[in-house]
């Protein structure tokens, strides 16, 4: 895996807003998401929604298929990454997910 696969979704976002030249207050304007939640997004505060994912793919012009698995590896981290048993846990979830026993 790249540098990139190991950004969070907020850096990711960050990053692409960045790269367009935007404030964060524009990014807010163009994806109706409130500047201070995107400000905490970026920071890592904060997950994004599902659907405010879509806005963010919308807005830079991305495919969700982009951004999704990014935010879903920050999401299984939120929920397990201190679990001490966490990546036994996720080995367990991938066999499930491998013989679609979920």
């Amino acid at each position: 895996m790249g540098k990139n696969n190991q950004q969070t979704i907020g850096q990711t976002i960050k990053v692409k807003r960045l790269e367009k030249g935007w404030l964060l207050r524009e990014l807010a304007a163009k994806t109706q998401i409130d500047a201070s939640l995107l400000s905490k997004i970026e920071g890592g505060e904060r997950l994004p929604t599902k659907e405010q994912l879509k806005a963010v793919a919308q807005v830079f012009r991305m495919s969700q298929s982009q951004l999704i698995p990014i935010w879903l590896s920050d999401k299984i981290i939120q929920e397990i990454g201190q679990e001490k048993q966490g990546m036994e846990a996720l080995l367990l979830a991938e066999e499930k997910i491998k013989y679609g026993n979920h």
